[in-house]
This record gives structure tokens, sequence and C-alpha cells, in this order.
């Protein structure tokens, strides 16, 4: 097995509840939030998150029967996120069945990137400030990238806290340097130096393969197993999680589609103190990719977390 990856988080958290444990709350409720945000490089940015969830008589509260939410943010130099989430929770045979899905389009004109070294990788920030003689860009450590994401997870409940999951998770990546071109437009006065960006290091040095230069495709059969005992979803106090994935994809040449096979596990622990004012949360996770080395695609790796 390869790239074993290990993280421990270990937090001490203090807990204020907004609502008592003795609140009841019932019927659909609307979440609204527009957002409103300016970056000089990429312009103003319009949001909108809204969600609604159904909470019937109350008497699952905090949990739900079901949510559905969206996401929509758009700036006015080109970028999106577009994301639509769904949660049958228990609205099929109470629960016994549940269906997650999830439906995003996502274009960062400008996002982060700083190698594949995780926390080992070398940064330096006077490479992106314009008043240091070092300077090279702002979009130094950024690269664009467009993400498809269609995912469908059907939940078989074994028990009160056991369940079965069974999926298919479809995911396209396409990646390039960053258009300096297209923000430059809004720079005449000081416009970005259209220079060599830590992406073309990887791209011009075959750092990153040629066949995974313009991203590719993963359309990958879920299998996983989950123990949850948590007291509530939302903000546990008490309770063990436990989820074992196994996901497999199959290699599609024309889709750019490598073969893998990889399992990850994801490992939760609450415990309260002082009346549930100070929470204790441990948090564990591992990965690994079975069978050939540097089949996964790299940007699927890099933007993949087990902690999602």
């Amino acid at each position: 097995m390869k790239h074993k990856f290990l993280l421990i988080i270990f937090c001490f958290v203090v807990a204020t509840n907004i609502y008592s444990q003795d609140t009841i709350v019932k019927g659909k409720r609307w979440n609204f939030l527009p957002v409103i945000l300016y970056n000089s490089d990429l312009g103003f940015e319009i949001g909108l998150l809204t969600s609604i969830y159904d909470f019937g008589d109350g008497r699952l509260y905090p949990n739900y029967i079901y949510n559905i939410s969206y996401e929509l943010d758009i700036t006015t130099r080109g970028s999106i996120i577009s994301q639509l989430f769904f949660d049958s929770g228990k609205k099929i045979k109470n629960g016994k069945w549940r269906i997650v899905s999830d439906f995003s389009y996502i274009h960062e004109q400008a996002s982060d990137f700083y190698g594949f070294n995780g926390y080992a990788s070398n940064f330096h920030p006077e490479y992106m400030n314009d008043n240091n003689e070092a300077y090279i860009s702002r979009m130094f450590y950024r690269y664009d990238r467009k993400i498809f994401r269609l995912t469908n997870d059907v939940w078989y409940k074994l028990s009160n806290q056991s369940s079965l999951i069974f999926g298919l998770h479809i995911f396209n990546y396409k990646i390039g340097t960053v258009n300096i071109d297209a923000i430059n437009k809004f720079h005449q006065k000081k416009p970005l130096p259209d220079t060599t960006l830590l992406i073309d290091y990887y791209l011009n040095n075959n750092f990153i393969r040629d066949d995974e230069a313009e991203g590719g495709w993963i359309i990958a059969p879920r299998v996983s197993y989950v123990y949850d005992g948590r007291d509530k979803i939302f903000n546990p106090t008490n309770g063990i999680y436990l989820e074992i994935n196994l996901l497999a994809n199959p290699e599609i040449s024309s889709l750019k589609s490598k073969e893998f096979l990889r399992l990850s596990t994801n490992f939760k622990f609450f415990y309260s103190l002082f009346n549930k004012h100070c929470i204790i949360a441990l948090r564990l996770g591992y990965q690994d990719q079975i069978g050939a080395q540097g089949t996964i695609l790299l940007h699927a790796i890099y933007h993949s977390s087990i902690f999602k």
C-alpha cells in the first residue's frame, strides 16, 4: 500500500448552545444568507446560500427529516461556485433508506496552489508582495481550476447506529495557469506581470504528467460502513463516529480516467465536561492507495480530504 497519511487532531472546544435541550423546533425552516465581497484581483463576489430543513413534529430536533441546500457564488471576473445538496434523512421509510446527493460546478480563477508536499512545501510570501524586491506576482501561488462533481450515496440502515453506503462519485478536473489577461483588464494602471507561476514550473518540468496536465475524470463506485453513536448530528456532545470507505475507479483512456483502489477511514470521539459547556473532541483519519503508485489524479488528491 502506498502514500500513507495519518492525521490526529485533538481539540478542546468551549461549546455554547443556542437552543436548550428542551427546545422544540417544528415544521420547515428556511435559512437565507446573501454575501457581497470584493477582491482587487477577482472583483466583486455576489453569493447566496439557502437551505430548507424539515423537522416534522419536532421529536427529532436537532436532527431533521430532510434537508435541501443550494449555494451560488459569482465574481465579476468570471469565477463561479454552484453547489446543490440533498439529504433525504428520515424521509424514506423513517430513515431505513437514505439518499445523499451533491451536484456541483466550481470554477476558481485563482485557487491556492503551494505544490504537492503538504506542510513540507516551501512558501515565500515575499513572492506575492508587490512592495518587496523579491516580488514575482500576487498570482504566484495560484492556479485556475474547474471541478464538476456529482455524487450520489444510498444509505441502508442496519441498526440505529450502523449503516452501509453504496454510491457513485463522478468528478472532472481541469487545471491550468491563471489567465492574467482576464484579470489585467481591470488593472490598467498597475497590471499583474505576465510571468511564470508555480503551477507553470510544475507543468513545464513534468512534475505533473502530460496525461494529467489538463485534468481528467474519476468515475468511482463507493462502498462504506458507518457507525454513528453521536447524540446528535450537529455540534455533538457525546459519542463516537466511525467511517470506513472503499473507492474504486476503472481505467477509461478516452476520459483520462486512471485505475485505482482507495481505502480511507475516519474516526471521531466526543465527550462532554462541566454540564456540556466543554467538549473534548478527538479525530483520527487514514487514507491509502491500494495498487500501482501514482495512478490517482494528483488534482483529486490535492483537493480531497478524508475529513470532509
